[in-house]
Protein backbone atom coordinates (compact mmCIF):
# COMPACT_ATOMS: atom_id res chain seq x y z
CA UNK A 1 0.00 0.00 0.00
CA UNK A 2 2.39 2.33 0.72
CA UNK A 3 4.61 1.94 -2.38
CA UNK A 4 1.24 2.58 -4.33
CA UNK A 5 0.63 6.00 -2.33
CA UNK A 6 4.17 7.05 -2.55
CA UNK A 7 3.90 5.94 -6.40
CA UNK A 8 0.48 8.82 -6.74
CA UNK A 9 2.01 11.06 -4.96
CA UNK A 10 5.36 11.00 -7.14
CA UNK A 11 3.64 10.98 -10.14
CA UNK A 12 0.99 14.39 -9.07
CA UNK A 13 3.93 16.45 -8.50
CA UNK A 14 5.07 15.26 -11.65
CA UNK A 15 1.76 15.76 -13.86
CA UNK A 16 1.35 18.79 -11.75
CA UNK A 17 4.90 20.52 -12.64
CA UNK A 18 4.73 19.04 -15.82
CA UNK A 19 1.02 20.51 -16.94
CA UNK A 20 1.61 23.78 -15.97
CA UNK A 21 5.03 24.49 -17.09
CA UNK A 22 5.96 25.47 -13.03
CA UNK A 23 9.80 25.51 -12.83
CA UNK A 24 9.63 26.74 -9.19
CA UNK A 25 10.69 23.09 -6.80
CA UNK A 26 8.94 25.09 -3.85
CA UNK A 27 5.84 24.91 -5.65
CA UNK A 28 5.56 21.44 -5.25
CA UNK A 29 8.89 20.27 -2.93
CA UNK A 30 6.42 19.71 0.25
CA UNK A 31 5.04 16.74 -1.32
CA UNK A 32 8.30 15.05 -2.10
CA UNK A 33 9.26 16.16 1.36
CA UNK A 34 5.90 14.07 2.87
CA UNK A 35 7.21 10.97 0.38
CA UNK A 36 10.32 11.07 1.89
CA UNK A 37 8.70 11.99 5.47
CA UNK A 38 6.96 8.44 4.95
CA UNK A 39 9.62 6.48 3.78
CA UNK A 40 11.55 7.74 6.75
CA UNK A 41 8.44 6.75 8.96
CA UNK A 42 8.35 3.42 7.62
CA UNK A 43 11.91 2.83 7.94
CA UNK A 44 11.76 4.05 11.99
CA UNK A 45 9.23 1.67 12.14
CA UNK A 46 10.96 -1.11 10.89
CA UNK A 47 14.09 -0.46 13.02
CA UNK A 48 11.95 0.21 16.32
CA UNK A 49 10.95 -3.44 15.51
CA UNK A 50 14.17 -4.53 14.88
CA UNK A 51 13.88 -5.74 11.36
CA UNK A 52 17.27 -6.72 10.34
CA UNK A 53 19.54 -4.86 7.98
CA UNK A 54 19.11 -7.30 5.05
CA UNK A 55 15.22 -7.37 5.10
CA UNK A 56 14.85 -3.30 5.20
CA UNK A 57 17.40 -2.99 2.43
CA UNK A 58 15.41 -5.49 0.40
CA UNK A 59 12.21 -3.77 1.22
CA UNK A 60 13.66 -0.59 0.03
CA UNK A 61 15.53 -2.02 -2.90
CA UNK A 62 11.75 -3.50 -3.80
CA UNK A 63 10.07 -0.01 -3.18
CA UNK A 64 12.63 1.93 -6.12
CA UNK A 65 12.76 -1.04 -7.85
CA UNK A 66 8.86 -0.53 -8.29
CA UNK A 67 9.42 3.26 -8.49
CA UNK A 68 11.52 2.58 -11.49
CA UNK A 69 9.47 0.66 -13.37
CA UNK A 70 6.14 2.93 -12.73
CA UNK A 71 7.40 6.09 -13.03
CA UNK A 72 9.36 5.34 -16.22
CA UNK A 73 6.44 4.00 -17.85
CA UNK A 74 4.12 6.76 -16.38
CA UNK A 75 6.71 9.43 -18.15
CA UNK A 76 7.23 6.97 -21.25
CA UNK A 77 3.45 7.27 -21.64
CA UNK A 78 3.19 11.36 -21.12
CA UNK A 79 5.80 11.41 -23.80
CA UNK A 80 4.07 9.91 -26.09
CA UNK A 81 0.47 11.49 -25.49
CA UNK A 82 2.78 15.17 -25.33
CA UNK A 83 1.45 16.27 -21.88
CA UNK A 84 4.89 17.88 -20.70
CA UNK A 85 7.53 20.07 -22.58
CA UNK A 86 10.97 18.20 -21.60
CA UNK A 87 12.35 21.39 -21.11
CA UNK A 88 10.56 22.83 -18.96
CA UNK A 89 9.53 19.08 -16.95
CA UNK A 90 13.46 17.89 -17.01
CA UNK A 91 15.17 19.88 -14.35
CA UNK A 92 12.17 19.76 -12.19
CA UNK A 93 11.21 15.95 -12.49
CA UNK A 94 15.42 15.64 -11.64
CA UNK A 95 15.32 18.12 -8.39
CA UNK A 96 12.32 15.71 -7.12
CA UNK A 97 14.60 12.50 -8.18
CA UNK A 98 17.71 14.39 -5.96
CA UNK A 99 15.67 14.17 -3.13
CA UNK A 100 14.63 11.10 -3.30
CA UNK A 101 18.11 9.62 -3.83
CA UNK A 102 19.77 12.15 -1.12
CA UNK A 103 17.64 10.47 1.58
CA UNK A 104 18.00 7.30 0.20
CA UNK A 105 21.76 7.80 0.53
CA UNK A 106 22.06 9.68 3.52
CA UNK A 107 20.37 6.07 5.47
CA UNK A 108 23.20 4.23 3.76
CA UNK A 109 20.93 2.62 0.87
CA UNK A 110 23.05 4.15 -1.88
CA UNK A 111 23.30 0.91 -3.83
CA UNK A 112 20.15 0.17 -3.34
CA UNK A 113 18.43 3.32 -5.03
CA UNK A 114 21.65 4.32 -7.33
CA UNK A 115 20.69 0.36 -8.97
CA UNK A 116 16.65 0.76 -8.54
CA UNK A 117 16.36 3.76 -9.80
CA UNK A 118 18.53 3.83 -12.69
CA UNK A 119 16.54 3.65 -15.69
CA UNK A 120 14.30 6.34 -14.30
CA UNK A 121 17.39 8.38 -13.72
CA UNK A 122 18.58 8.08 -17.21
CA UNK A 123 15.26 9.22 -18.61
CA UNK A 124 15.30 12.28 -16.52
CA UNK A 125 18.92 13.11 -17.03
CA UNK A 126 17.84 13.11 -20.93
CA UNK A 127 15.22 14.97 -20.42
CA UNK A 128 16.79 17.56 -18.11
CA UNK A 129 19.58 18.02 -20.53
CA UNK A 130 19.19 21.61 -23.32
CA UNK A 131 18.59 20.99 -26.80
CA UNK A 132 21.73 22.40 -27.80
CA UNK A 133 24.00 20.21 -25.74
CA UNK A 134 22.27 17.40 -27.10
CA UNK A 135 22.82 19.17 -30.45
CA UNK A 136 26.43 19.70 -30.27
CA UNK A 137 26.81 16.15 -29.19
CA UNK A 138 25.18 14.94 -32.46
CA UNK A 139 27.54 16.83 -34.23
CA UNK A 140 30.72 15.85 -32.39
CA UNK A 141 29.74 12.78 -33.17
CA UNK A 142 29.50 12.75 -36.73
CA UNK A 143 32.56 14.89 -36.81
CA UNK A 144 34.64 11.56 -35.97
Amino acid sequence: MFVQVAYKTILAVLNDDVSTGDRNRESCGWVMDLVVDLLQSILDLLNDHWVNINIISQFYSNVFYFLDHSLLSSLMEMIKEQHFVASLSGPVIRAHLNMLEGWACGIGLKEEVLENLARLSAAVDLLATEETELVQVSISTIDK
